[in-house]
């Protein structure tokens, strides 16, 4: 059980951000918009600059963002179709989205750096990248309800600075190119400016909701979907691997296994804003699972053994 309270000691120091983000948006009106600007635009593709080009290259590195990809995809209809039984209106869509948002940067990037050596955390920034481009094209095309054409959905994701970031990183790492010192020694205030933030707006978010709403099936269905389904979809695919192919191996298992188990992102908020659905529902469910996941984390990475 050591490893439990050890890790669970080191996310109550990142959910203090929460509470300051919370309080000061309370006192001083912070904007959430700013913030995620900051972050969207310079905070998160630095922090995916220097993970592309500080990695050992590999082929198995190379591709295990598009493996990620095809797991957010598996996993996001996978909940369409479940949760599709119990709910018949559009609904579906935005609690599918909730289902398969998971908090793999702000929160899964500090807690990958307690428990991993440098490489596999270089890794695990490489492979989440996948995440963001499926967030943004299959992501944004199911809660948009085909809103999007798939052009409009190709250039939206074209817009998204972190990928060119990755491969501008990649690309000087295949070239053995060398940074100024003066360059590489800020690579560690962006990681740890990307995790303040990202946890200091969910505090944004949660100041925001002005009363509490909700239903059984919008807090109960995302809540065991991002808990239980994304998992276990994750360990039968690491199964199946490991029976038929081999090939992902045991640190990229680790990457994927604790990119699984990540509450629901904050990014949820302003897309359920776009597309007109409940921010404060959502803003709800999004609290509920980051304070499960307090408990959650420490307890799955205890039982999987993940450090």
């Amino acid at each position: 059980m050591e490893i439990f309270f050890s890790i669970f000691y080191k996310l109550i120091f990142l959910y203090s951000f929460i509470f300051m983000g919370f309080v000061i948006t309370k006192t001083l009106k912070i904007n959430m918009d700013d913030i995620s600007k900051l972050l969207i635009y310079l905070i998160t593709p630095m922090v995916a600059f220097f993970a592309g080009y500080n990695i050992e290259l590999s082929s198995l590195v190379l591709f295990s963002p598009a493996i990620f990809f095809v797991l957010f995809f598996i996993v996001q209809y996978s909940a369409f179709y479940i949760i599709s039984i119990f709910v018949k209106d559009k609904r579906r869509r935005i609690l599918s989205f909730l289902t398969v948002e998971k908090n793999t940067g702000y929160l899964g990037l500090p807690v990958a750096m307690f428990l991993f050596d440098e490489n596999i955390v270089f890794m695990y920034m490489i492979t989440i990248v996948g995440g963001v481009i499926a967030e943004s094209s299959i992501g944004i095309y199911m809660i948009s309800r085909g809103n999007y054409s798939f052009k409009q959905s190709v250039l939206k994701l074209l817009k998204i600075p972190i990928i060119y970031a990755v491969i501008l990183g990649l690309f000087l790492n295949f070239a053995n190119a060398t940074l100024p010192d003066m360059v590489l020694s800020y690579e560690d205030y962006f990681k740890y400016t990307y995790s303040f933030l990202g946890m200091f707006i969910i505090g944004i978010g949660l100041a925001g909701i002005k009363s509490i709403k909700f239903g059984k099936l919008f807090l109960i269905i995302p809540i065991l979907g991002s808990f239980v389904l994304w998992p276990c979809i994750t360990l039968g695919i690491i199964y199946l691997d490991d029976i038929f192919y081999n090939f992902i191996t045991n640190d990229l298992e680790k990457v994927f296994l604790l990119a699984s188990i990540m509450p629901i992102a904050a990014n949820v908020i302003p897309f359920a804003n776009l597309f007109g659905y409940d921010t404060e529902k959502v803003s709800f469910v999004l609290v509920i699972s980051t304070l499960l996941a307090l408990i959650y984390i420490p307890f799955i990475i205890y039982l999987l053994g993940l450090m």
